[in-house]
């Protein structure tokens, strides 16, 4: 592994035998997420990671930021390089006597240290291989797709969450939306739930015998988007409510008086909390 330190961000570059295949990206994704964690820096705010053949993926660490904007961040880098590269393959390392930043960390460790090494890969390996990861790519239903319909992209994809998960399971759990709420100033995100009435219909109509019609189906559909809009439109702009409640929460265990709230105790809120589908926004 060679690394390069670029203020408080890791570039790495990537030694092991994972190249990019279009047709099964997988490999490449994993190693972009976790890898072996050999040649990780998983403290570091985000980390650019390159693989020998040149693909380029990132690893951040969420606390301090959220992904839209490392992900536009990224885009733009991405774009920018494309468009006006000023770094290319025949590009000497040492131009006009100007010596290469990028250097080889090596670091020296004790038995203690190679023992707590050995430990943490241990357990990291542990929770990799209890993760399964796969894909699916289906280019004829896209964003420009559904916009054709007047149905938002975004609400079509969670509708479909929603439907996967009833048809497999016959049931309907707690689900989680990220939405920005960068409209205010230090704002993060606020939970948007897609689990609605309006999607529990969609998903019970569409699994009868005697499904509606598509007229009908149609118009179920589109009071799934309306609701979905609606409810986004209203997280982005603080009036969800999962933020709130968490604060009050949080203030009610800082001065030890947690126990005088019955909503905490409730069994709704714990089970509305233990989100199963877990998703980001699709844009």
């Amino acid at each position: 592994i060679s690394a390069c330190l670029v203020g408080s961000e890791m570039c790495i570059r990537d030694r092991d035998n994972t190249t990019y295949e279009e047709k099964d990206p997988v490999p490449t994704i994993r190693s972009f997420l976790f890898d072996e964690c050999k040649n990780r820096w998983y403290d570091k705010s985000l980390s650019v990671i390159v693989d020998k053949v040149g693909t380029a993926g990132i690893n951040f660490e969420h606390s301090w930021g959220d992904g839209v904007a490392v992900l536009r961040f990224f885009n733009e880098v991405y774009k920018d390089t494309t468009n006006n590269p000023f770094v290319h393959p025949t590009t000497s390392s040492n131009v006009n006597g100007v010596e290469k930043t990028v250097k080889l960390l090596e670091f020296d460790f004790d038995s203690r240290a190679e023992n707590d090494i050995s430990t943490a890969i241990q357990s990291h390996q542990e929770i990799v291989n209890s993760i399964d990861m796969n894909f699916l790519k289906y280019e004829k239903i896209n964003k420009a797709e559904c916009k054709k319909f007047k149905v938002s992209p975004d609400a079509f994809m969670q509708l479909s969450f929603q439907l996967g998960y009833h048809k497999q399971n016959q049931k309907f759990v707690a689900s989680y939306e990220s939405c920005s709420t960068s409209a205010f100033r230090h704002g993060r995100t606020e939970t948007m739930r897609p689990c609605t009435n309006e999607t529990k219909e969609f998903c019970e109509s569409i699994a009868r015998q005697d499904r509606p019609s598509d007229k009908k189906m149609r118009e179920l559909l589109d009071q799934c988007s309306a609701k979905h809009n609606q409810l986004t439109k209203e997280a982005a702009m603080g009036q969800g409510f999962d933020r709130h409640l968490f604060a009050l929460k949080t203030a009610a265990e800082r001065i030890r008086i947690i126990d005088t709230f019955d909503l905490f105790k409730d069994p709704a809120y714990t089970r509305i909390n233990q989100n199963i589908i877990s998703t980001v926004i699709f844009r």
